[in-house]
């Protein structure tokens, strides 16, 4: 009988163990069985960084016009300087004009060589004219500002081409015709064609020294 005995108790002790394996946790509970979702794992503990210099700031295309500059009118604009009272322009001269189109409107920059900024005024006229006499200049467009720029001096005093003549217009969604007139003593003038007199907005910009024209593009 003992042996019988002994022999029941030697058969019984895998199933002890496999039992107290399993309420040890030797095995995972599946959380679907029981209803509960398993835990999400943590937020990181290293927020990312700013990168540097992620603050925008305005392009040389598209320049915010300084504090003070006159909203966009049709009414003759121009600076306390102009007409330069001397008239002696040495160093400034003006080197290249460029066009482009932004949102709401299309911006002409007359960019410019040399120390300071010029007298100037701008001005819807009836025509274009060469600065020197009454001679007609055919510009396109049904309407035509004028850019005059006085205390300047010619490109070619510095060993540079003057800048004359037909320029492109880029982009342009309302300019059809840029023309610059050579220089003549002190005075620069580009006209501008445009299908319609619409406001205008012109303001002065430094390091580099630019003349900036905006000319509003009906919505």
């Amino acid at each position: 009988m003992r042996n019988l005995i002994n022999a029941l108790v030697v058969a019984a002790l895998p199933l002890a163990l496999v039992a107290c394996t399993a309420d040890e946790g030797g095995t995972e509970p599946d959380p679907r069985a029981t209803g509960e979702s398993a835990a999400p794992a943590g937020p990181s503990s290293a927020a990312p960084s700013e990168p540097a210099g992620a603050v925008p700031t305005a392009t040389d295309d598209e320049p915010s016009p300084p504090v003070g500059t006159p909203d966009f009118g049709v009414e003759p604009q121009r600076n306390a300087e102009f007409p330069a009272p001397s008239l002696a322009g040495e160093d400034l001269y003006a080197a290249g004009v460029r066009v482009a189109a932004h949102q709401g409107y299309d911006r002409l920059v007359i960019d410019f060589a040399g120390a300071g900024t010029p007298a100037w005024a701008v001005e819807y006229v009836d025509a274009a004219t060469v600065p020197e006499g009454e001679e007609v200049i055919d510009v396109g467009g049904e309407h035509t500002l004028r850019i005059t720029m006085q205390d300047v001096s010619s490109p070619e005093n510095h060993g540079q081409d003057d800048l004359s003549g037909p320029l492109p217009v880029g982009d342009a969604q309302l300019v059809r015709d840029v023309f610059s007139t050579g220089s003549f003593e002190t005075v620069k003038t580009v006209y501008v064609g445009v299908d319609e007199e619409v406001p205008f907005r012109t303001f002065t910009l430094t390091d580099p020294s630019r003349l900036v024209v905006d000319v509003a593009v009906p919505q």
